[in-house]
């Protein structure tokens, strides 16, 4: 009933106002995808985000621009279901985002976290022992063979944006009204004025 309610009060929009926001929408970019197994899943995502050799998985977290909300959000159960999903094969995508100038495509270099920092974080607390699915730690689950299981991957898709705006403004679209909260939005949303501030323009809702 109350879906209902809010569609009453959203004015309908005409057939060219419609492409006019696909057209111009901010998911309509160029991407590609990798698999990435779920045994040393954070060493192989640091080969898209790092430009050189790391010393420590925890150096994934460098990846995480500002406007990214905080990797909290998740308790220790909903970590322990998500790795227990991935386990049985559930299928998920994590995103990244390349800085790339507009008079290039994107290669294989330095990427950032546009989507997934909680799944990240518990793959992450998970390599580091401190999570166990299933009663069994990511050392067991090695040395048994499951995690060289064919189902045990993550897909990571990354983009190519020419500025940080044009990250901010995917994100914010993508998450908002959906699975952020308003002062997850608001952080987004200051830090895209900030960007934009040299050319006047504000992105207030």
């Amino acid at each position: 009933m109350m879906s209902n309610k809010m569609n009453e009060n959203m004015p309908a929009l005409s057939v060219e106002e419609i492409k006019a926001l696909i057209d111009n929408s901010p998911f309509r970019r160029s991407s590609y995808n990798v698999d990435i197994r779920l045994k040393g899943f954070i060493d192989g995502l640091m080969s898209y985000i790092k430009d050189k050799n790391h010393s420590d998985i925890s150096e994934v977290f460098e990846a995480v621009p500002a406007f990214q909300r905080d990797n909290d959000k998740w308790t220790q159960a909903m970590q322990t279901k998500f790795l227990e999903n991935i386990l049985m094969g559930y299928r998920t995508t994590i995103m990244l985002y390349e800085l790339v100038p507009a008079t290039r495509y994107a290669v294989y270099g330095k990427c950032f976290i546009l989507d997934g920092l909680q799944r990240i974080t518990a793959i992450y607390e998970f390599m580091k022992g401190r999570l166990t699915p299933f009663g069994m730690t990511y050392d067991q689950l090695c040395e048994s063979k499951i995690l060289l299981r064919i189902g045990n991957t993550v897909v990571v898709r990354i983009y190519a944006f020419s500025t940080e705006i044009e990250a901010i403004e995917f994100y914010i679209s993508m998450n908002e009204n959906i699975t952020h909260s308003a002062a997850d939005i608001l952080k987004a949303r200051n830090i895209l004025n900030e960007q934009l501030k040299p050319k006047g323009v504000s992105y207030d809702s």
